[in-house]
């Protein structure tokens, strides 16, 4: 019995998507087809690739194996599909990738929306998670690159940047005052680099602790709950860039500027990007340009 390229494919993303389910809505086809195709190759190759227990989806040691040679596999169909369509002066493929919520949304419909319109043969495959996950995501080889604000700090990730910012103060344009003792500031997260440096920095120019009643991880919320008033919100710039509808002040202080830097990240094993992918990031670039 012989097995196919998209029984692989069927695997190899089961493995990285999490399970059967993932890997189906992927390559849009059913679950049982994806189940199918396993069982194909493990009937194939007369081993076990996976741990068979209930709600567990586990490889075994030679499921390991044969992912592990999937990546040389799919890597020499890529730099196949990278010939074929250079010889044709075309850029056409997928891009695997992902990045946090806030820098999709805020960023990437105009964009995307102009990509599609010179180079619809690129298609973007993008992921949303947290920086730790999309950290994960990159080194299992489960999205080629990644886009997050924080910096990976890790040796083993060659990064590019994409655009240089800085964090801002914002408020709902009822509120008047921003340094009223009363005032509550709205932070994303007490262990952030930014509200740690806000905290900071509030301290040494009052002499007092800046009253926080609400700290929350995700900066889109900070932005919307400072929009309904309830307190002046830390936000990077980029958020407020798009968004000609917001009903947002920016609050000018003496704090010390917080910069950030949005990058993109992949491992440094993997050679080169894909050509679809590193023309994604090139034309990315170009368009970041224009943010300031």
């Amino acid at each position: 019995m012989t097995y196919s390229i998209h029984q692989l494919m069927y695997f190899r993303d089961a493995v990285l998507l999490g399970g059967v389910g993932a890997s189906a809505e992927r390559n849009r086809v059913s679950p049982s087809a994806v189940s199918q195709a396993i069982r194909a190759l493990e009937s194939h190759f007369e081993m076990e690739l996976l741990e068979h227990a209930r709600n567990r989806f586990v490889l075994t040691a030679d499921g390991k194996l044969l992912l592990e040679s999937t990546h040389s596999v799919f890597g020499a169909i890529e730099e196949l599909e990278e010939r074929v369509s250079a010889s044709r002066n075309m850029i056409m493929g997928e891009v695997m990738m992902a990045t946090q919520q806030s820098i999709a949304y805020s960023l990437f419909p105009k964009f995307l929306g102009e990509l599609q319109l010179s180079h619809a043969g690129v298609r973007p495959n993008i992921q949303l998670g947290t920086t730790d996950v999309v950290h994960q995501w990159i080194e299992s080889r489960k999205v080629e690159f990644g886009i997050s604000l924080d910096n990976f700090g890790d040796h083993n990730f060659q990064s590019v940047t994409i655009y240089r910012g800085r964090f801002v103060f914002v408020a709902s344009k009822t509120i008047r005052k921003w340094d009223q003792p009363e005032l509550a500031f709205i932070l994303p997260g007490e262990t952030t680099r930014e509200s740690r440096a806000f905290k900071s920095n509030y301290k040494k120019l009052t002499g007092r602790a800046p009253h926080v009643p609400i700290e929350i991880k995700s900066w889109g919320v900070v932005k919307r709950l400072a929009e309904s008033g309830l307190g002046v919100g830390l936000i990077p710039d980029y958020l407020l860039r798009f968004d000609q509808k917001s009903d947002l002040k920016t609050i000018k202080t003496d704090f010390p500027a917080i910069e950030y830097e949005i990058n993109a990240y992949y491992t440094k094993d993997r050679g080169k990007l894909p050509r679809q992918s590193q023309f994604f990031l090139d034309r990315l670039k170009d368009f970041a340009k224009n943010w300031e």
